[in-house]
């Protein structure tokens, strides 16, 4: 499952690659709608599997779980009066023993003016994401790969903010 896939790669990439895979993706976005018409196009006259696509949001996604949810560049977009929840229905998502990969925009003072500032609804930090990882280890989530580098490493996007990036796994 990816949520809030857009444009992103990941899906028509999987259909691409692997023959055996169901690939679904949530977009509630209209504009990108079209695109994955095109997608599934190609991909059908590659005679490829096509991407399952919804035009669900994050809050109302059906109950299915995962084996792997990808949410990638799609938190920061999100009012903050509902983004924790958001977090909770990602973890529901995912199947015990699946995967959950999150990415964010992080910057290192909310209090200042970053590059794409309007296109966001938040601006997350070192510490919320410490606050984001816990919760969702409240939910049955393991971090991979050891802690997370709570370091802020850097302006790498637009010499404005960079990302945090985190893979987990359901036990």
């Amino acid at each position: 499952l990816d949520v809030g896939s857009g444009w992103g790669v990941v899906g028509p990439a999987l259909c691409l690659k692997m023959d055996d895979v169901r690939v679904t993706e949530y977009e509630p976005d209209q504009m990108y709608w079209k695109d994955r018409e095109n997608c599934n196009r190609v991909l059908a006259a590659l005679g490829r599997p096509q991407i399952n696509y919804h035009h669900y949001d994050i809050m109302s996604m059906p109950g299915q779980q995962y084996d792997m949810v990808s949410c990638v560049s799609v938190m920061e977009h999100i009012p903050p009066a509902v983004e924790i929840g958001c977090w909770t229905e990602l973890a529901k998502r995912v199947r015990p023993g699946g995967l959950l990969f999150v990415d964010v925009d992080l910057v290192p003072d909310p209090s200042k003016s970053y590059v794409c500032d309007e296109m966001r609804a938040h601006n997350f930090t070192i510490p919320e994401m410490q606050a984001r990882v816990a919760l969702l280890e409240s939910m049955g989530l393991k971090v991979i790969g050891g802690d997370p580098d709570w370091n802020y490493n850097g302006n790498a996007v637009h010499d404005s903010f960079t990302f945090f990036r985190i893979a987990m796994r359901k036990v």
